[in-house]
């Protein structure tokens, strides 16, 4: 499939194609009685996703001068709606001769179907206790430490400003945070399960093998307060991972993913983590992030 189309998502568009003559005939005619038949489907043999409308352009031999033997394909806006954004789909002819005759493939193309407008809506930072969004950074933020990655960004894939690499920097906090917490005893309510141990043997307190739960849904609640080190950290972190993407592609950006990975661990151990539990937009819930973390403080 040497041929390369592109569709923007839910429009409607015209290929006119060529069709190739695959050594069936010497000189093949194509009438304007010939069938014509068009496929689109994801590639290897799955299933056709639909069928666009497929009419002679310009009926006659391929050999009686240029622009003969072309077909129109016509795909719907119903039809690319149904594409994934930055998918990659086949798209193949099929001529009958009239009568019954002669039938083979005289045309295929692969389909690149290019984002559209839609419904979603860029992460957004809010102030202080304020959460708007789902990531601790946002581009511009990135863009203050590193505006070379506007040199990186795809205006097809990354319109959102890198909101993959945001996102993954916010995991890598979330888990740096909940894995400092001393906070969660043994047992199943954590502090409350102090006492029991306490009372019920003088086993004394330590430190749970798994994560607290209850950390995790303050997290997961947007109850971090974003003072401006957890911001930086996080920026540092998606400028790394951007970074990271380019191996093999451009390996001068990504030499830089180890230097920003350290800012941001750098950033991280000099910090302390705050929770707001009731959205007073003051911490009530305190994680120091640069604690050595034994198992028992």
């Amino acid at each position: 499939m040497s041929l390369s189309l592109t569709i923007v998502q839910g429009s409607a568009t015209d290929w006119p194609l060529q069709a190739q003559n695959r050594g069936g005939q010497s000189q093949p005619v194509y009438a304007s009685g010939d069938a014509l038949i068009a496929s689109v489907w994801s590639g290897d043999t799955t299933t056709v996703l639909f069928s666009p409308t497929v009419a002679w352009y310009t009926a006659g031999s391929t050999q009686t001068g240029y622009g003969q033997g072309q077909v129109l394909v016509s795909p719907t806006a119903a039809q690319s709606a149904t594409l994934a954004q930055n998918g990659t789909y086949g798209l193949e002819v099929w001529w009958t001769q009239a009568g019954g005759g002669k039938t083979a493939c005289i045309a295929r193309a692969t389909i690149t179907c290019l984002p559209a407008p839609g419904t979603g809506i860029p992460a957004q930072r809010g102030l202080i206790g304020g959460w708007t969004g789902t990531t601790y950074a946002l581009y511009t933020d990135m863009l203050e430490y590193a505006p070379f990655i506007r040199l990186i960004q795809s205006q097809d894939t990354d319109q959102e400003g890198f909101a993959a690499q945001l996102l993954r920097s916010r995991q890598w906090l979330d888990w740096v945070i909940i894995n400092n917490y001393r906070g969660a005893s043994v047992g199943l309510f954590e502090e409350h399960s102090t006492l029991a141990f306490v009372f019920g043997g003088g086993v004394g307190w330590r430190r749970s093998l798994g994560p607290s739960p209850s950390l995790i849904t303050y997290l997961a609640a947007n109850d971090l307060l974003l003072r401006p080190q957890i911001v930086t950290a996080s920026a540092y972190k998606a400028i790394a991972e951007v970074c990271r993407a380019q191996i093999g592609i451009a390996n001068q950006w990504a030499s830089q993913a180890p230097y920003w990975d350290a800012l941001a661990e750098r950033e991280v151990i000099g910090t302390t983590a705050e929770i707001d539990l009731n959205a007073d937009g003051v911490g009530e819930l305190f994680i120091s992030l640069g604690a050595c973390n034994p198992l028992a403080t």
